[in-house]
């Protein structure tokens, strides 16, 4: 008889999950990456996904979250220093999109933002709190 259930050994899916997540969320945006193709991508059955984050939107912020220290950001931008405050803006934004942890998180983070208004809403607000 075979064996049901969890398999033995360490669980790896949810870490799977979430980078199969931020990578599918970078690609094609919010509204195009589905549980399903996740799931797929991961190795899992969307139901797996649903157990560990509850929704796709839960997915979401789970996989993409904010890929650097909001403090962090804001006191090397508020620090006083030469040159505008628009490079100082700019410098810590191109050095994480330019690092390949992060390049995925903020790729999905902009892409989902044109076309999911939570999204867009979690990115305006993280601006208009932090920075």
């Amino acid at each position: 008889m075979a064996r049901t259930g969890r398999r033995p050994g360490p669980n790896a899916s949810r870490a799977a999950i979430l980078e199969a997540a931020t990578r599918r969320f970078a690609q094609a945006g919010y509204d195009a990456a589905s549980i399903r193709l996740i799931a797929a991508d991961a190795g899992v059955d969307p139901a797996v996904v649903v157990h560990f984050f509850g929704s796709k939107d839960g997915l979401f912020q789970a996989a993409v979250g904010w890929p650097f220290d909001p403090a962090h950001v804001a006191s090397e931008i508020t620090q006083p220093g030469p040159g505008p405050i628009a490079a100082r803006i700019a410098r810590p934004f191109f050095g994480g999109w330019e690092e390949p942890a992060t390049r995925a998180a903020l790729l999905a983070v902009l892409r989902s933002a044109i076309t999911h208004e939570p999204s867009a809403f979690v990115l305006r607000q993280f601006v208009a709190r932090h920075m």
